[in-house]
């Protein structure tokens, strides 16, 4: 199933590690790694530390 909250759609994972995240990248894919991406760059200009495990 899609991870995208909203979508839900079943997809076959034709992908080699089987890891497959979203029924089409253009779409699901996308407008969850534009929020995320929203979302780090509105913590930033509110100032508050970013905690993730990469900083």
């Amino acid at each position: 199933m899609c991870d995208r909250d909203t979508c839900r759609w079943a997809y076959y994972d034709a992908s080699r590690n089987q890891a497959r995240r979203w029924c089409s990248m253009a779409g699901c894919g996308n407008h969850v790694k534009m929020r995320r991406a929203y979302a780090v760059r509105r913590g930033r200009r509110s100032g508050t530390p970013d905690t993730g495990p990469d900083r």
